[in-house]
């Protein structure tokens, strides 16, 4: 082994990761992120894969937002930031004004939402409560429709019409 030549090391990412943007270049259009496993131990310059508004990118820097990371020819030097993971469940005021006039949509084969305690769908007079504690589902409106294309089954142990 030949003596004062470096070794040449090739570090190789397959498929993506999640990171953090840590600041932003306007003028190039580019962000800087960190993510575990970064082998310069440093923020690095990542291209933006589709367009995003500043103030996302903005609150993305300011509340260490998840983002996700592909990389160019699986290069860890060249990172490319695809989306922004927010947390729908924020309780800070800016976000829950900025979720009052937003519509958010999610799509999925199987969606699930879990709470410790209580679920609460609600939107003018009408509401359904899910709590845990004894396994109760309330629906409240000023009318109620439920439809079906078969069958519309009611079971309990008991059934009180009004």
């Amino acid at each position: 082994m030949n003596r004062g030549v470096e070794e040449l090391v090739t570090v190789s990412v397959s498929g993506n990761c999640v990171g953090h943007i840590v600041g932003m270049e306007r003028e190039d259009n580019a962000v800087f992120v960190d993510y575990e496993g970064n082998p310069s131990k440093k923020p690095v310059i990542a291209k933006l894969g589709r367009p995003f508004m500043l103030k996302d990118l903005q609150n993305a820097i300011a509340r260490s937002l998840d983002v996700r990371l592909d990389f160019e020819n699986h290069d860890p030097g060249r990172p490319v930031v695809t989306n922004i993971y927010y947390s729908i469940l924020d309780s800070n005021d800016e976000a829950e004004k900025d979720l009052s006039t937003k519509e958010i949509r999610v799509h999925g084969k199987r969606i699930v939402i879990e709470a410790e305690t209580e679920i609460v769908i609600r939107s003018g007079e009408a509401s359904t409560t899910y709590t845990a504690k004894n396994g109760r589902l309330v629906s409240e409106g000023v009318e109620i429709l439920s439809e079906a294309l078969h069958a519309n089954k009611i079971k309990g142990a008991s059934i009180a019409l009004n």
